[in-house]
């Protein structure tokens, strides 16, 4: 459903929404990363991973993810200790929608491809099941990367605790 420059992709007891990186609402509990990812961008449209440092990360590190677009999903490449305690499972060099569960996958690719095409900061609310197939509550964005300033080449993910 678009409205207002955003695309929402709710299912179960998750809702999940794309902004457009030209209309970006005030995301509550999120400025301090979305601040630091648009000082990256350096005058391109997206940032790219490769212009961020460790240092960057400093007292966030542990609910900080990054993933790398492959296909037509996104693999793991760092994988912060808060979500792996969040999600009881560690998914470091992962598929990202392949690691979630069926009742979530569609709905997953969809959001996704829509962050990739948009490209869209995403953001992410609600239930996710952890590996015992209990439902955690999660408040995470999504923010595209991109090494050649326009094209999403990957994601960095941020848990908002």
């Amino acid at each position: 459903m678009q409205t207002e420059g955003i695309r929402t992709f709710s299912q179960h007891n998750l809702d999940r929404h794309c902004y457009s990186l030209k209309a970006l609402p005030a995301l509550e509990g999120f400025e301090g990363i979305v601040h630091l990812w648009e000082t990256k961008k350096r005058g391109h449209l997206l940032p790219a991973w490769s212009d961020f440092k460790y240092d960057d990360f400093l007292g966030i590190h542990s609910r900080i993810s990054v993933s790398e677009k492959e296909e037509n999903d996104f693999r793991f490449r760092v994988y912060g200790s808060e979500l792996v305690r969040l999600l009881d499972q560690d998914l470091t060099n992962k598929l990202l929608c392949a690691s979630i569960g069926v009742k979530w996958k569609g709905g997953a690719y969809a959001y996704f491809e829509e962050i990739s095409q948009g490209p869209c900061i995403g953001r992410t609310q609600g239930f996710v099941a952890n590996s015992e197939q209990q439902m955690v509550p999660i408040n995470a964005i999504d923010l595209p990367m991109g090494e050649d300033g326009e094209n999403v080449s990957h994601c960095l993910h941020f848990l908002n605790v």
